[in-house]
């Protein structure tokens, strides 16, 4: 399982921060790479691309993600390339009809795990910090949990997506969408101005 801190909710212009790994629900690690709290002795980007990079390429290493989009944003932008997702829990949690696709409401009622909210590590208001200005170890810790309760759930829900018979749907239509959403994203659509003029008089 992976996920990415950064130092901002728009993915495309975010700052990467942190990368968590995840390689069983009770063990996830925290890479910090731009943060200015906590540890200032920090990886090059560069060595933690060369590290990665053949791992987020495998294909015989199955890649989970909870909101996944986002992170694929965030790597691209950074010089990563990921191709092997292979379970996205946030739009498995939204085919098997949850209440809530987020991942710490999942992680309390399918998990009955209680995890730390964002603000408690941020805080609110005027006050509030971006994750680059959080220690770093708190940082790991938040993240790593992430990625621990990612890989959980991807497990628990890969068994219920297939015996609700929507494998085909998540693997064939809705995962696939992640990339041409992002692509969209990057690039945009092109529109006919005109021809909506013309159809908005009409």
């Amino acid at each position: 399982a992976f996920d990415m801190e950064t130092d901002s909710l728009d993915a495309l212009h975010a700052n990467l921060v942190g990368i968590a790994i995840g390689v069983d629900p009770a063990e996830g690690y925290y890479i910090p790479v731009g943060h200015v709290a906590g540890n200032p002795t920090q990886l090059p980007l560069e060595t933690v691309q060369a590290a990665l990079q053949p791992i987020f390429t495998d294909p015989n290493i199955a890649g989970y993600a909870h909101h996944a989009k986002y992170d694929l944003a965030v790597l691209n932008a950074h010089g990563f390339t990921l191709t092997n997702l292979r379970f996205e829990t946030m739009i498995a949690a939204y085919l098997l009809n949850e209440t809530s696709m987020r991942l710490k409401d999942l992680a309390f009622t399918r998990l009955g795990r209680e995890m730390t909210e964002i603000v408690q590590l941020i805080g609110t208001g005027r006050k509030q910090l971006t994750m680059d200005l959080v220690d770093s170890d708190d940082a790991g810790d938040y993240a790593a949990a992430d990625v621990e309760v990612t890989f959980e759930l991807a497990e628990m829900f890969r068994p219920e997506i297939a015996a609700a018979g929507m494998e085909q749907l998540l693997y064939e239509m809705e995962q696939p969408l992640v990339e041409v959403l992002l692509d969209m994203e990057k690039t945009g659509i092109a529109v006919d101005v005109p021809y909506l003029e013309t159809f908005s008089e009409e």
